[in-house]
């Protein structure tokens, strides 16, 4: 049990193709791990400021803010993908969560941009009857 465990967390090794162990260069450094720490915080930052009664302007923000979080973790998970593999990117525990976060980060957007769409479609559909 232990060493599937530790087997399923190893330290990918770096490839041998120039453009993966770029992307591995990049995927390992403290730089690009500080990066994405930072903006994991400033995410936290915004999520927790929408209140109650907020202006349009700020909830626009909030969504501007969403989508730019969002692009940065696919980016993220898309770099990690090629510098490691897919095999052993979804070998590491800490992986699978930051791309289920991902997932659920997309149809978050999609539902929200969707339901926002109908509902102005329905909007505009009410008022012309």
């Amino acid at each position: 049990q232990r060493a599937s465990l530790a087997k399923f967390n190893q330290r990918p090794r770096r490839p041998a193709n120039k453009f993966r162990s770029i992307c591995f260069s990049l995927a390992e450094s403290n730089m690009f791990y500080n990066f994405i720490t930072f903006v994991i915080a400033l995410n936290t930052v915004f999520m927790t400021s929408e209140h109650y009664d907020q202006s349009e302007k700020w909830t626009s923000t909030l969504l501007v803010t969403d989508y730019i979080f969002a692009t940065i973790y696919v980016l993220e998970a898309i770099l990690k993908m090629c510098a490691y593999g897919i095999r052993v990117y979804f070998r590491s525990s800490q992986n699978l969560f930051d791309f289920f976060i991902v997932v659920t980060v997309i149809v978050d957007i999609v539902l929200v941009t969707t339901v926002k769409q109908s509902a102005d479609f329905l909007q505009v559909r009410i008022f012309f009857c």
